[in-house]
């Protein structure tokens, strides 16, 4: 069925129709069509085998919503327009909880369930909304008009804001450990057309080694490819040619410049066929970026979508004001993976920081915040996948411009965060007796630092005064510690699929840097969620099993860092376990009477009549979860959800 929208004028001022599909793929979108909402949904949407249920699939995907969680019964999705994320319950109405909690919403205003019926005002008023901070576009003129005015959007949102990456958040050694400590196969298209010209294209070559020089180029890191294109596409470097840097820097030298015409589509293609032949697929992203100063003569959007289609990642450098924007947005697939600049001089080291972050931070950085533990303050900084526009503050300090950032205060719209003096913000700084040491902590998504501190003789004075202390003893690196699930034995390999009554064993461990032995550990507070709300305490506070059914209380090693008990399961087809663990430092007896644990015989317990089962429901995703452990030295760790077939 062919979906159309209307626009509002023609000579008997009567509708006439436009075509949805290439009008959606001009603009491109995100989860926009009907179609790819509901694809989201697929296999793993909660509600989708309830006949009782309100919120099935097509209703949420006709309501503006796609599923936000890609797990087995999930039951959290997100509006495409205003980005608002809900829990949902079976008896929920989708377009009833969407006013309910955001009446503001220009998809709720509109009110229509079927995007065939938007008209063009009303499709370009979503648009403003995402793209452009609501700015309210009305289109009262033909087609052509509605062409231009896109054209000079897609220009304003693919503009990009060039800055320093050297901000207190995001700088250069940070930039340069994102790459030496990522793996990928890049694929580096440069532009040999006549418009060009060879001293030019020598500027492209420059930012081609500058971009290597970030990247971890060797035979198990990264890999670069160079493909000339002008009319018909060259390979000059193939991916697995040069695993050496200094290699790499002499052969991109000894490219020659070979003009013609402009055929980026047929380079693309060209890219997908031949270029990535050598790529190791697996875990190891394939990225292709784009470099050009015009327009193409062919079309890009087939090939570009081909690549994507793939899982190879596309981004676009637009060069001159003459640049094709549409293009460019056609060839990336998002706006947020184009990058403009004004000349060819431009193509230097803060484009290629700028371009290695945003392919760090979006597709290989790890999801977690970084915690920023300095010698004179704290903070944290994250990357979020879709742009971020509230503030990150400390908690109750708000209205303290010192304590709080925004977005004129971040890098760019998905990379933020906050760095906090030890003397603003009520940072609180507090000493542990056990590991003996500082801790400095403040709330946010509650942040905390430990400065470790052993005994030790000093013999060059030492100055104290009342405002700060100068630390002269020995640091310890904290150890990382880790909770997983294992089949058959302790050893066995990681599960992620069970069957009902099988055992399985849960293995804790913290490993410290260098075969160190510096600290013993306590398991405790354990519980196992199903993914619903419903947890079952499985091991108390002081470490000892709760119900010898379930769990007995873990066996210890000798060195302290690692237990394992074995565990059987029932009738919950999702298991997520979560439990504390507490660091004791081994130095002159430091872990005696806390690990192993001193725990009776645990003994079987009705589950219906002595565990604890709690219901938590919410309409507005929790994110962090109150300690049921204040200590300072205790860290929470968390399985893999585990799917259990019944």
């Amino acid at each position: 069925m062919n979906k159309t929208l209307t626009t509002t004028k023609n000579a008997e001022n009567q509708a006439e129709p436009v075509n949805l599909d290439s009008f959606l793929e001009f603009v491109n979108l995100e989860m926009a069509l009907y179609s790819k909402r509901l694809a989201t949904f697929e296999g793993v949407w909660a509600y989708d085998n309830d006949e009782n249920a309100q919120c099935t699939s097509e209703r949420m995907a006709r309501a503006g919503f796609y599923c936000s969680e890609i797990k087995p019964n999930a039951d959290c999705a997100r509006c495409y327009v205003c980005q608002h994320e809900l829990l949902w319950d079976a008896e929920d109405d989708p377009w009833e909880e969407h006013r309910n909690h955001r009446p503001d919403c220009d998809l709720v205003k509109i009110g229509k369930q079927d995007e065939s019926e938007f008209t063009v005002d009303e499709q370009l008023q979503i648009m403003a909304y995402i793209y452009s901070c609501r700015q309210n576009i009305i289109v009262d003129d033909a087609i052509e008009d509605l062409r231009a005015l896109m054209d000079k959007l897609l220009m304003d949102v693919n503009k990009v804001m060039r800055t320093n990456v050297d901000n207190g958040l995001i700088d250069s050694e940070l930039v340069k450990e994102c790459g030496q400590n990522s793996t990928v196969d890049v694929v580096l298209l440069l532009d040999g057309s006549g418009s060009v010209g060879d001293s030019t294209f020598r500027l492209q070559t420059q930012f081609a080694r500058q971009l290597a020089q970030l990247l971890n180029i060797s035979v198990s890191g990264s890999h670069l490819a160079i493909i000339q294109f002008s009319e018909q596409p060259q390979l000059e470097i193939a991916l697995n040619q040069y695993t050496n840097l200094q290699q790499l820097e002499v052969a991109l030298q000894k490219i020659k410049f070979i003009g013609g015409a402009t055929n980026t589509g047929q380079a693309l293609q060209f890219t997908l066929d031949t270029a990535f032949q050598g790529a190791r697929g697996g875990s190891v992203p394939k990225v292709v970026i784009v470099l050009t100063d015009g327009q193409s003569q062919d079309e890009v959007a087939e090939a570009a979508q081909r690549l994507r289609d793939a899982h190879v990642l596309v981004y676009a450098i637009g060069v001159s004001n003459l640049v094709n924007v549409q293009q460019l947005h056609q060839m990336t697939g998002n706006v947020l993976r184009v990058f403009t600049v004004e000349s060819f001089d431009q193509l230097d080291r803060a484009l290629a920081d700028a371009l290695t972050w945003e392919m760090c931070r979006t597709d290989f950085r790890p999801g977690t915040p970084d915690i920023i533990c300095a010698s004179d303050k704290i903070g944290v900084r994250a990357s979020t996948k879709k742009p971020f526009e509230g503030y990150v503050f400390v908690q109750n300090h708000f209205n303290q411009p010192e304590c709080r950032a925004g977005p004129e205060n971040f890098p760019d719209s998905r990379s933020i965060g906050i760095t906090v003096p030890f003397t603003n913000c009520d940072v609180h700084r507090y000493r542990s007796l056990s590991p003996k040491g500082i801790f400095v902590e403040m709330t946010m998504v509650n942040i905390k630092c430990f400065y470790m501190e052993a005994e030790k003789s000093v013999t060059v004075p030492m100055e104290v005064s009342q405002i700060t202390t100068q630390f002269r003893q020995n640091v310890f690196q904290m150890p990382r510690c880790e909770y997983t699930l294992r089949k058959d034995s302790a050893e066995g390999p990681i599960v992620q699929f069970a069957i009902l009554g099988q055992p399985v064993y849960h293995r804790w461990e913290c490993i410290e840097e260098g075969g160190q032995d510096t600290f013993g550990m306590l398991v405790h507070s354990c519980y196992v969620d199903n993914g619903f709300g419903d947890r079952v305490d499985i091991l108390d506070e002081n470490g000892c099993g709760l119900d010898a059914v379930l769990l007995r209380t873990p066996d210890y090693d000798t060195s302290l860092h690692l237990a394992t008990k074995e565990y059987h399961y029932a009738d919950k087809p999702v298991l997520q376990f979560q439990c504390q663990v507490t660091l004791c430092l081994k130095l002159d007896g430091g872990c005696a009477g806390i690990s192993p644990p001193n725990c009776p015989e645990t003994k079987p317990r009705h589950l219906n009549e002595l565990q604890t089962i709690s219901r938590r429901r919410s309409k507005s995703k929790v994110f962090t979860k109150k300690s049921r452990r204040s200590n300072p030295e205790t860290m929470d760790v968390f399985t893999k959800p585990m799917m259990v077939k019944i």
